[in-house]
């Protein structure tokens, strides 16, 4: 994350300004317990390899100098599938 951080600092419309902070927005990863609607299997969020490299991140982001990490929030609210799966059902367990 610094060397992306340098790289856009060294652009040459902000190279010259005196960078106080970096601010990254993001959200701690959603846990609970999904339900797939298609396939009807549950599964808990809080133990997927999303879940733990997104908390790694975010604790490796508050520990570096010049790093003001704000957080917000992720509702999980279930599993629904749109108007446009539900008219043809068959063509997404075909791209699974």
């Amino acid at each position: 994350m610094a060397g992306l951080v340098d790289r856009v600092s060294s652009e040459p419309d902000i190279a010259s300004w005196r960078r106080l902070r970096t601010y990254f927005y993001h959200a701690w990863p959603a846990k609970g317990r999904i339900r797939n609607p298609i396939d009807g299997v549950e599964m808990d969020l809080g133990n997927t390899e999303v879940f733990r490299r997104h908390t790694e991140l975010i604790g490796h982001l508050e520990m570096m100098s010049g790093m003001a990490v704000r957080l917000g929030e992720v509702s999980t609210d279930g599993w629904k599938l749109g108007r446009a799966a539900l008219r043809n059902p068959r063509d997404i367990q075909e791209r699974g």
